[in-house]
């Protein structure tokens, strides 16, 4: 009996799980609020974020996610200010627009006080 293209079916779908592990993994960047309307931020990226070679501004809203200080204190969206430093927790899906818009956000939280 043959066991080649068994083997290599076998071999095939244990590189395409190894190569789709990587999919889903959370991503983060960190990001200035160039606007706050209602929850909805209007963001400007950092330069060096991989989000920046996308686009330079992107929006999301805060409904729905958690908000939160480096303490791990709990806030509004809503109460988040213009010129505040933000980093954004998110599945890495980006809807290519503009501005940007990033969908799967998980958490969003404050880096400055």
């Amino acid at each position: 009996m043959n066991k080649g293209p068994t083997a290599r079916l076998l071999a095939l779908g244990m590189i395409l799980l190894i190569l789709l592990s990587g999919c889903g993994r959370e991503r983060s960047f960190n990001a200035v609020v160039l606007s706050n309307t209602n929850g909805t931020l209007v963001l400007r990226p950092d330069a060096d974020s991989d989000v920046y070679k996308s686009g330079d501004m992107l929006t999301l809203s805060t409904e729905d996610v958690p908000v939160e200080d480096q303490s791990g204190h709990a806030f509004s969206g809503e109460d988040i200010q213009e010129g505040a430093d933000l980093k954004i927790y998110y599945d890495g899906e980006i809807l290519e627009s503009y501005p940007l818009q990033i969908t799967g956000v998980s958490k969003i939280v404050l880096l400055d006080s």
